[in-house]
This record gives C-alpha cells, sequence and structure tokens, in this order.
C-alpha cells in the first residue's frame, strides 16, 4: 500500500504489516451506571470517557507485548466499577489514511 498526499508519498507499506503497526484497537467499558469522573486509581491507563456518560474507553497497541487489559480489569473491580458490556474495535484502513493525511498518525 501507498498512501500519497499533495504528491507526496507518506508511506509505502504492506497492508499486514500496516494493520499490525497502526491498528490501534479501542475496548469500550459500559458500566452499569454513569460515571462523572474517572477514579484516579485508573489514570496510567489514560482512559477517556465514551460517547455516553456510562462509558469509558482504553486504547491500545496490539504489537505491545502487555497491553494491560486483564490488569485494567482487576482495577476496575478494584475501584468498585461494574462492568455491564465490553465492545472492541480497532482502527480501519480509512482511519489510518486520515489520520497520516492530517498528520496526526500515530
Amino acid at each position: 500500500m501507498a498512501v500519497i498526499n499533495k504528491g507526496d508519498i507518506l508511506l509505502v507499506e504492506d497492508k499486514i504489516r500496516l494493520m499490525t503497526r497502526m491498528g490501534q484497537k479501542e475496548i469500550t467499558l459500559q458500566l452499569t451506571a454513569p460515571l462523572h469522573a474517572i477514579p484516579g486509581s485508573l489514570a496510567s491507563y489514560n482512559l477517556a470517557h465514551g460517547t455516553e456518560p456510562d462509558q469509558m474507553v482504553y486504547a491500545y497497541d496490539t504489537w505491545v507485548d502487555r497491553i494491560g487489559i486483564r490488569r485494567l480489569l482487576n482495577d476496575l473491580d478494584a475501584a468498585g466499577l461494574v462492568l455491564r458490556d465490553v465492545q472492541t474495535r480497532q482502527r480501519s484502513l480509512e482511519d489510518i489514511f486520515v489520520g497520516l493525511v492530517r498528520g496526526n498518525a500515530s
């Protein structure tokens, strides 16, 4: 695959390798109750609020050896937060392309 922006080649890479390297995943954690603030004990995870008041989002890279999901779930339990549902999503090729062209790809 090649990504070209305004005549400049931004990237030339095999699709599978590109998805492995830049296909960040997100876990959306739906809780049983709204969360007004993310507990300080979970600060190291860089959690973000989701689109709903009872959601948190954890973004991680699949190529990192330890992504911390098990530890996150244990820490959620220790913080007294109860999960209702968990959803995962991986960045698409379109997401990666848009990020590269806008200059904010990771």
